[in-house]
C-alpha cells in the first residue's frame, strides 16, 4: 500500500482509506493539486442534489437524501408555547409586570 506522497496524481485519495474502493472516483468529479510540501489534495465535486455511491462495482450519482432533521426550537419558541400551554404562568408574569409598571 503506498503513502499519500507516493501517489501518483493523488490516485486513490479519497474520503474513504487507500485500498477500501478499488475503482477510484470518476475523474471529472475530482481535481488533484499538489502543495509545496509535496502531498496532494483531492477536491471533488458533484450537483448539489446528487451524492456519490460506490455500490460495489462502480461509482453512480444518486439523488442526495432529504434532510429529516429540523432545527431545534429557539429559546422564545419554546416560551412562547410553554405560556400558551400554561395560562396560569402567563397569567401570574402579567399580575407580577402589571404591578411593577
Amino acid at each position: 500500500m503506498e503513502s499519500i506522497a507516493e501517489s501518483e496524481r493523488g490516485q486513490g485519495i479519497y474520503h474513504v482509506p487507500s485500498g477500501a474502493v478499488i475503482d477510484p472516483m470518476p475523474e471529472d468529479w475530482m481535481t488533484v493539486t499538489r502543495n509545496d510540501s509535496g502531498f496532494y489534495t483531492c477536491f471533488v465535486r458533484w450537483p448539489a442534489d446528487k451524492w456519490p455511491r460506490h455500490d460495489g462495482h462502480a461509482w453512480e450519482l444518486v439523488a442526495r437524501p432529504a434532510a429529516t432533521i429540523t432545527a431545534a426550537p429557539s429559546a422564545a419558541e419554546k416560551l412562547a408555547a410553554f405560556l400558551a400551554s400554561n395560562p396560569d404562568v402567563s397569567a401570574l408574569i402579567d399580575a407580577t409586570t402589571s404591578n411593577q409598571e
